[in-house]
């Protein structure tokens, strides 16, 4: 077995509370991880854990500690800064494919209002890679995992059930020519199935030398936390060997739209890694690579450019690991969330070095990350997403305090201030994983007064047929009587965006333009004298919501036609004289009800 260090081997856990607004507390304000040691021969092992959150705790609270020979019970005055570290036994340290009583089970107690989105439990060993454990509410019972060992090395996979809880597991092995694993003395083939049944501490870490274990199906007879990797193996470049281990989310957490951000820690490319979990799934990659799985043992690896963020679809739910590696420390391999994963919430993190905010395309006004200035922003194509980089920060202690309104956004960290020279990288969305379901939103017929989104809302959907027949002008001599014109050449009007749908779909579609957008773009709406100065659309329905840029609307009594300002995608008013780019959607045939749309 390849060794982990020479030296002393080290295991740091970093708890690391967020407070997120408006989502489900836990009871009693306690939560719940089970953590899979990873092998280290029989050499001692010290487990250092450290809390950090940002909000205000008056009480005391508890961290518990419970392997199966002890517990270690500590209480801290405040959660700002915990720091404890132990030593584990020869006992309490894993050997591959032997059921032990070596699972950790870590309780953190008395806090107030703790919201379960808001909290992370990172793991480390020595200057391996950092992981992020999710609470126990966020585990089901069905996992497909991925692996890489792709050069040398072998990789491991490593289950532990819940506490006071016996759990049947049946362990399905992918159809690879090389597989060959021992379990409790018994030898396993390729698609052999291993069963196996853990009870209170146990746990069970396999290992397969040279051989890969993606596509691997656990089954089991409750919840349990599953744990993949590799060991002593070579990723991308060089000969450096590495060892890493991420948790793997249950399959009723997987999704269909994801953001894949390259980790630009060198001048090299990140690997990412996609299985699905049924057959004849279409992945499409940033919209023009399409790759289909035939069966459950298909998987694909593709490499991020530097500096790319890609986009990536399925018509069935997938999962997608990263690898990032820069040559000289160990690789790391960590889940990229999927876009149905993502929060809706303010938080505030540390935050070092390169920091990603990936964000609805129309929120610009409602989510930024308070004191860090401006950032680069990436319009990603035939997605509503988008990606505003940041400087990189120096600051080891600097804050980044992220609100927000209720749109979804994502933030992915990557810390290269890490002073044991570990890569830390962190999609960070909604902390605990929701199920989502596999079904897709029933298609959208105009008019049908159905819910066909499974929203609760009768046929809040575009009625028109506007939502997938935008057209756009890229013109700086249309003022908005040539604009009217431009739109009914095109047998279509100046944009009606009276809805919250049809606003969203706008911007949506306006992103998708790019560099092309350079100037602010006129839609249909009005203010004039024969409406009592109030602002109509070219149909004559009165505008009742709006979303305004700073300053708007004037509320003067002159005439003036409203435009959409490419700095934000808010509204602004200008003379009708000024010449704009154009808006141009399909008429509408029925009536919507409507909804705000700021």
């Amino acid at each position: 077995m390849e060794k982990i260090d020479e030296t002393v081997t080290t295991m740091l856990i970093a708890l690391s509370l967020v407070t997120l607004l408006g989502v489900l507390t836990c009871d009693a304000g306690s939560l719940d991880f089970v953590l899979v040691p990873i092998y280290t021969s029989d050499r001692h092992t010290i487990i250092h854990l450290e809390t950090q959150t940002y909000a205000i705790q008056t009480d005391p609270v508890t961290l518990n500690i419970s392997l199966s020979t002890r517990d270690i019970i500590k209480s801290f005055d405040t959660l700002e800064a915990v720091s404890y570290q132990f030593h584990l036994s020869n006992d309490e340290i894993p050997q591959y494919g032997v059921i032990g009583d070596i699972a950790i089970y870590i309780t953190l107690s008395g806090i107030e209002d703790i919201h379960v989105s808001g909290v992370t439990l990172k793991a480390r060993f020595n200057n391996l890679a950092t992981i992020t454990v999710y609470p126990t509410l966020s585990l089901d019972s069905q996992y497909k995992i991925i692996s890489y060992c792709q050069i040398l090395g072998s990789c491991h996979v490593g289950f532990a059930g819940l506490k006071d809880k016996s759990t049947n597991i049946n362990i399905t092995l992918p159809k690879v020519d090389k597989i060959e694993l021992d379990v409790n003395g018994t030898t396993y083939y390729s698609e052999d199935v291993i069963s196996v049944q853990l009870t209170n501490y146990q746990a069970i870490l396999l290992e397969c030398i040279e051989c890969e274990l993606t596509n691997t199906i656990i089954d089991s007879s409750g919840s349990l936390a599953v744990f993949s990797g590799g060991s002593g193996t070579v990723v991308r470049k060089g000969v450096i060997e590495s060892t890493f281990l991420t948790q793997m989310p249950p399959l009723s957490t997987w999704g269909k739209e994801f953001l894949l951000i390259n980790s630009n820690i060198d001048d090299g490319r990140d690997i990412y890694r996609i299985v699905s979990r049924f057959p004849e799934t279409t992945v499409n990659i940033d919209g023009f690579d399409s790759v289909t799985f035939g069966d459950r043992n298909h998987w694909i690896q593709r490499l991020i450019n530097s500096g790319t963020v890609l986009h990536i679809v399925s018509n069935k739910p997938i999962l997608i690991c990263q690898l990032i590696y820069d040559g000289l420390k160990n690789a790391a391999m960590i889940v990229v969330p999927p876009v149905e994963q993502y929060s809706n919430n303010s938080f505030s993190l540390l935050c070092h070095d390169n920091i990603h905010l990936l964000f609805e395309g129309n929120s610009w006004n409602t989510i930024h990350i308070k004191e860090i200035e401006n950032g680069t922003l990436s319009i990603i194509s035939n997605s509503r997403i988008v990606a505003r980089s940041y400087d990189i920060i120096n600051d080891s202690n600097a804050f980044c305090h992220v609100r927000n309104d209720g749109s979804i956004f994502a933030l992915v960290s990557v810390n290269l201030l890490t002073a044991d020279d570990h890569i830390d990288i962190q999609y960070i969305s909604g902390y605990r994983l929701k199920k989502i379901p596999v079904s897709s939103p029933k298609t959208v017929i105009p008019g049908d007064l159905v819910d066909n989104d499974g929203d609760g809302k009768i046929d809040e959907d575009d009625c028109s047929a506007i939502s997938d027949s935008f057209h756009f002008h890229k013109n700086d001599d249309s003022d908005y009587q040539k604009s009217l014109d431009e739109c009914t050449k095109e047998k279509k009007v100046l944009a009606k965006l009276n809805t919250k749908e049809r606003y969203e779909k706008a911007i949506e579609y306006l992103l998708f333009q790019g560099s092309d957008v350079e100037s602010d773009i006129y839609i249909g709406l009005q203010k004039s004298a024969s409406t009592e100065w109030k602002y109509v659309w070219t149909d004559g329905e009165l505008l009742t919501d709006a979303k305004w840029y700073t300053g708007y609307p004037k509320h003067q009594e002159i005439t003036s036609c409203v435009a959409i300002s490419i700095k934000d995608f808010t509204l602004v008013e200008y003379d009708c004289d000024t010449e704009l780019s154009v808006l141009c959607t399909g008429k509408q045939y029925c009536s919507c009800k409507k909804y705000r749309i700021d």
